[in-house]
């Protein structure tokens, strides 16, 4: 019996899917939507007492978004989100930015530069990167590019305008083609493989690079610096 609901809800979802399961917000006023009302839809196919969709798992983000706050910033430009239902993996586009005054820029640019994360004897810290972007970056996750399980996090520091770019992508391996689309900002880099070179992530190696411990929630960090976001 237990076998035959499985089938039937594996049914159900493919036949979702096919019928363009999907929701697209583009407007500031819905960037809680995220962090809300999308965990209400993905719990359709999770358990019904899921608190959030944070960590790592089928239909979860993949990622904690430490760096994304979660509240509406004050300074919040621009705003897109795409929640795209899968087999076995959902696909996230997640974009926005925030313009800031110079004082607040340049804090919150020395705050993202010494963050990092703690824990045990183990620091980890986001991999800043000045080569490969269209943007001075600060790279959180690189994980599987360019393949379905593909989890993608930065932040973007545009000098010209004191904006900072945030960005995720999560599978199917086209998703920034797909919010450059709709945001007009160059986010791809040059060589998505470009963190192949790279061994700063210890015991993570390529193709499986990101900031997050396993055991996140004994981790110790510093998120006051988002701050300046507000």
């Amino acid at each position: 019996m237990k076998k035959l609901i499985s089938l039937l809800l594996s049914a159900l979802l493919f036949a979702l899917c096919l019928s363009g399961c999907a929701v697209t917000k583009t407007n500031t006023s819905d960037y809680a939507f995220m962090y809300n009302e999308m965990l209400n839809l993905s719990n359709f196919y999770n358990e019904p007492d899921f608190d959030d969709l944070f960590g790592y798992g089928q239909y979860c983000y993949n990622s904690h978004l430490i760096l994304f706050p979660r509240e509406a910033p004050s300074t919040l430009t621009d705003y897109y989100f795409y929640w795209g239902c899968g087999i076995d993996v959902d696909n996230f586009n997640i974009f926005f930015t925030c313009t800031l005054t110079a004082e607040n820029y340049e804090a919150f640019r020395s705050g993202l530069e010494g963050f990092t994360i703690k824990n045990g004897e183990k620091t980890y810290k986001p991999l800043y990167d000045d080569t490969h972007f269209s943007l001075p970056t600060y790279v959180l996750q690189w994980a599987n590019a360019e393949e379905k399980w593909e989890a993608l996090e930065y932040i973007m520091l545009d000098d010209a305008t004191r904006t900072a770019v945030f960005v995720y992508a999560m599978g199917p391996g086209d998703s920034l083609k797909s919010i450059e689309k709709q945001t007009g900002y160059i986010i791809t880099p040059t060589d998505m493989h470009f963190l192949e070179d790279f061994s700063i992530y210890g015991e993570y190696g390529p193709g499986d690079s990101y900031i997050y411990p396993d055991n996140f929630e004994d981790a110790v960090y510093d998120i006051s610096f988002l701050e300046y976001l507000k």
